[in-house]
Protein backbone atom coordinates (compact mmCIF):
# COMPACT_ATOMS: atom_id res chain seq x y z
CA UNK A 1 0.00 0.00 0.00
CA UNK A 2 1.13 3.57 -0.68
CA UNK A 3 -0.59 5.03 2.36
CA UNK A 4 2.60 5.84 4.36
CA UNK A 5 4.20 7.61 1.38
CA UNK A 6 1.02 9.57 0.70
CA UNK A 7 0.75 10.53 4.37
CA UNK A 8 4.35 11.76 4.40
CA UNK A 9 3.77 13.76 1.22
CA UNK A 10 0.64 15.31 2.68
CA UNK A 11 2.46 16.19 5.90
CA UNK A 12 5.28 17.88 3.98
CA UNK A 13 2.77 19.80 1.86
CA UNK A 14 1.23 21.22 5.04
CA UNK A 15 4.52 22.71 6.28
CA UNK A 16 4.66 26.47 5.90
CA UNK A 17 6.97 27.55 3.08
CA UNK A 18 8.87 29.83 5.48
CA UNK A 19 9.78 26.81 7.59
CA UNK A 20 11.04 25.00 4.50
CA UNK A 21 13.16 28.01 3.56
CA UNK A 22 14.58 28.15 7.10
CA UNK A 23 15.43 24.45 7.01
CA UNK A 24 17.10 24.71 3.59
CA UNK A 25 19.10 27.90 4.21
CA UNK A 26 19.54 27.82 7.98
CA UNK A 27 20.24 30.90 10.07
CA UNK A 28 22.19 32.79 7.40
CA UNK A 29 19.12 33.31 5.21
CA UNK A 30 19.43 37.14 4.97
CA UNK A 31 23.05 36.87 3.83
CA UNK A 32 22.19 34.13 1.36
CA UNK A 33 19.30 36.14 -0.03
CA UNK A 34 21.57 38.53 -1.96
CA UNK A 35 23.60 35.68 -3.41
CA UNK A 36 20.39 33.84 -4.22
CA UNK A 37 19.04 36.84 -6.16
CA UNK A 38 22.27 37.14 -8.12
CA UNK A 39 22.15 33.42 -8.90
CA UNK A 40 18.50 33.62 -10.00
CA UNK A 41 19.23 36.58 -12.27
CA UNK A 42 22.22 34.78 -13.77
CA UNK A 43 20.29 31.55 -14.26
CA UNK A 44 17.35 33.24 -16.01
CA UNK A 45 19.65 35.24 -18.27
CA UNK A 46 21.77 32.20 -19.10
CA UNK A 47 18.68 30.17 -19.95
CA UNK A 48 17.39 32.90 -22.26
CA UNK A 49 20.74 33.26 -24.04
CA UNK A 50 21.17 29.50 -24.44
CA UNK A 51 17.67 29.03 -25.83
CA UNK A 52 18.03 31.87 -28.32
CA UNK A 53 21.52 30.74 -29.36
CA UNK A 54 20.27 27.18 -29.86
CA UNK A 55 17.40 28.59 -31.93
CA UNK A 56 19.89 30.60 -33.97
CA UNK A 57 22.01 27.52 -34.63
CA UNK A 58 18.93 25.55 -35.60
CA UNK A 59 17.79 28.40 -37.86
CA UNK A 60 21.18 28.55 -39.58
CA UNK A 61 21.06 24.79 -40.12
CA UNK A 62 17.51 24.76 -41.49
CA UNK A 63 18.13 27.84 -43.61
CA UNK A 64 21.30 26.36 -45.04
CA UNK A 65 19.53 23.09 -45.82
CA UNK A 66 16.62 24.82 -47.54
CA UNK A 67 18.93 27.12 -49.51
CA UNK A 68 21.10 24.18 -50.58
CA UNK A 69 18.01 22.22 -51.66
CA UNK A 70 16.70 25.10 -53.75
CA UNK A 71 20.11 25.67 -55.34
CA UNK A 72 20.46 21.95 -56.09
CA UNK A 73 16.98 21.82 -57.63
CA UNK A 74 17.49 24.96 -59.73
CA UNK A 75 21.05 24.07 -60.74
CA UNK A 76 22.53 27.16 -59.12
CA UNK A 77 25.85 27.22 -57.31
CA UNK A 78 25.56 27.14 -53.52
CA UNK A 79 27.63 29.43 -51.32
CA UNK A 80 27.41 29.74 -47.55
CA UNK A 81 28.73 33.02 -46.21
CA UNK A 82 30.38 32.53 -42.83
CA UNK A 83 29.87 36.20 -41.99
CA UNK A 84 26.12 35.92 -42.65
CA UNK A 85 25.85 32.80 -40.48
CA UNK A 86 27.85 34.40 -37.66
CA UNK A 87 25.81 37.59 -37.94
CA UNK A 88 22.61 35.57 -37.60
CA UNK A 89 24.01 33.79 -34.56
CA UNK A 90 25.08 37.10 -33.02
CA UNK A 91 21.60 38.56 -33.55
CA UNK A 92 19.98 35.49 -31.98
CA UNK A 93 22.28 35.71 -28.97
CA UNK A 94 21.66 39.45 -28.67
CA UNK A 95 17.91 38.83 -28.70
CA UNK A 96 18.43 36.32 -25.89
CA UNK A 97 20.29 38.88 -23.79
CA UNK A 98 17.85 41.71 -24.52
CA UNK A 99 14.70 39.66 -23.99
CA UNK A 100 16.11 37.90 -20.93
CA UNK A 101 17.10 40.97 -18.93
CA UNK A 102 13.64 42.01 -17.74
CA UNK A 103 12.41 38.52 -16.75
CA UNK A 104 15.74 37.85 -15.01
CA UNK A 105 15.49 41.09 -13.04
CA UNK A 106 11.84 40.45 -12.24
CA UNK A 107 12.49 36.90 -11.01
CA UNK A 108 15.44 38.03 -8.90
CA UNK A 109 13.43 40.72 -7.14
CA UNK A 110 10.53 38.43 -6.18
CA UNK A 111 10.26 37.68 -2.49
CA UNK A 112 11.28 34.00 -2.23
CA UNK A 113 8.80 33.23 0.56
CA UNK A 114 5.90 34.78 -1.38
CA UNK A 115 7.01 32.96 -4.54
CA UNK A 116 6.99 29.66 -2.62
CA UNK A 117 3.49 30.33 -1.34
CA UNK A 118 2.07 30.81 -4.84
Amino acid sequence: SHAPAAALGEALAQLPPALLVAVVFGDDFPERLLALRRDIRRQFLLESVLLCTAGGILGIGVGTGVAWSICAYAGWPFFLSASAALSGLAVATGVGVFCGLYPAHRAATLDPIEALRK
